[in-house]
């Protein structure tokens, strides 16, 4: 079904007080709302299949939150911020299904049924010591309770689940402040979502997921002098029980959850999965005019449940840009190298999306050019993808517009693209 009308309303209101006493340094609320009510059907947008009914589904998501932070003043040395955390989530559905669009379009008449509802209460710590002049120890804690009633099922179930997290981070500045470096170690629990729980083998009378737990290492530096910076890092993670989505025309053994039923199927599962990886970038000018900017992202990931590739990894991508600065135009181009990614694992995934072929590399060379016509008035012209290169990106969300709904097949990302942008500032 395609996405065909989107209301989305969002309000939020911050209150902020500083320097209330020598120790606590502010303290801040901020509450908001928002409401997503959309309607999806399989006949606005395109002539509807043969043999298929006329069918919409209008979904909609109500979210309330509160944050509470203060931040303390101990010492001059030592800064702790501590905070409360409230968010309350529900998900309705509403739909129909007829044999003319007239009897589809009576959906509007029909009470919304709420599906999934979630409660959260948290609370959290960071502390910050400055050991010396250049040494900085960052810590912090955090508990959340979390409640989930899902209510779209002939018997409603619930789940209750409490979730940690924590972190710890050692950083030093070099005397000359030309560098700094980190290391840190951090564990995090997360609980299923929407899609997650409301999939086969989420949270039914049968089954329940459990929270993802990962524990991961990061290190880094980064690094000035004079007109050129840049940093890099690296990390490596274990997930113990991992949220698997399959998605299918048939049934999947390796999620038992999965293992038996006809037709398509869509579900979840935990297993055990390893990350690792690093990013690295550098920018700097090469003279008054010219500048150069690069970047490159690396991972690599394991299903260890399996004992293979895990789903949905992207491949290396590489970014170098040059730009120039001249007197009435600025101009550039930028080069991107996707490497192949063939460590996939078909049919699997995760909400967004799941694997369903290998991608080729691919390069990717665009150009751009600008100029400010008026004090207020910019003109931007460029042409991207020169070469009018077919690729499809790895991770792409561009052939599954609804979240939840996942692609079935590659989407082709823009061949060879002339834009022109006119902007106005007032």
């Amino acid at each position: 079904m395609d996405g065909v009308v989107f209301d989305r309303e969002s309000y939020g209101i911050t209150a902020r007080h500083n320097g209330i006493s020598e120790h606590l340094s502010s303290a801040e609320i901020r509450a908001y709302h928002t409401y997503i009510d959309h309607v999806m059907d399989n006949y606005s947008l395109r002539d509807k299949a043969p043999m298929m009914g006329y069918m919409v589904s209008n979904p909609d998501r109500s979210t309330d939150g509160i944050n509470v932070t203060l931040e303390w003043h101990l010492t001059d040395a030592r800064s702790l911020t501590t905070g409360l955390v409230w968010q309350s989530d529900e998900r309705s559905n509403r739909s129909m299904m007829g044999m003319t669009k007239a009897m589809a379009d009576t959906y509007t008449s029909k009470p919304r049924l709420v599906d999934l509802s979630t409660e959260s209460v948290g609370v959290f710590a960071e502390l910050e010591q400055q050991l010396d002049d250049q040494t900085r120890w960052i810590s912090g804690l955090r508990v959340d309770d979390w409640d989930a009633d899902r209510l779209g099922l002939a018997t409603p179930v619930s789940a209750s689940e409490t979730l940690s997290a924590a972190f710890t981070r050692f950083e030093y500045d070099f005397a000359d402040e030309s560098a700094t470096t980190y290391f840190g170690i951090g564990y995090t629990e997360r609980p299923m979502d929407y899609w997650e729980a409301v999939s086969a083998g989420g949270l039914t009378a049968t089954a329940q997921l459990k929270p993802e737990a990962t524990t991961q290492v990061d290190l880094g530096f980064l690094w000035r002098q004079g007109q050129w910076n840049g940093s890099v890092s690296a990390f490596y993670g274990l997930v113990d029980d991992y949220i698997l989505i399959y998605s299918g025309m048939m049934p999947s053994p390796r999620l038992h959850q999965c293992a038996s039923g006809m037709m398509s199927v869509t579900c979840s599962g935990n297993i055990d999965a390893e990350r690792y990886g690093f990013e690295a970038d550098v920018q700097g000018q090469l003279s008054s005019k010219l500048s150069v900017k690069a970047n490159v992202a690396w991972v690599r990931a394991y299903n260890d449940t399996h004992d293979r590739a895990l789903a949905q990894t992207p491949p290396l991508d590489l970014t170098v840009s040059l730009e120039h600065k001249g007197k009435a135009w600025t101009s550039g181009v930028v080069a991107r190298y996707i490497s192949e990614q063939d460590r996939i694992d078909r049919g699997y995934g995760t909400i967004v999306g799941q694997d369903i072929s290998a991608t080729g590399d691919a390069t990717i060379l665009s150009v751009h050019t600008s100029t400010q016509l008026a004090r207020d008035v910019v003109l931007a012209l460029g042409l991207d993808n020169i070469a009018d290169t077919d690729y499809a990106e790895h991770l792409s969300r561009a052939g599954s517009a609804v979240e939840g709904y996942p692609a079935i097949d590659k989407v082709s990302e823009p061949g060879r693209t002339w834009w022109a942008k006119l902007s106005y500032s007032f």
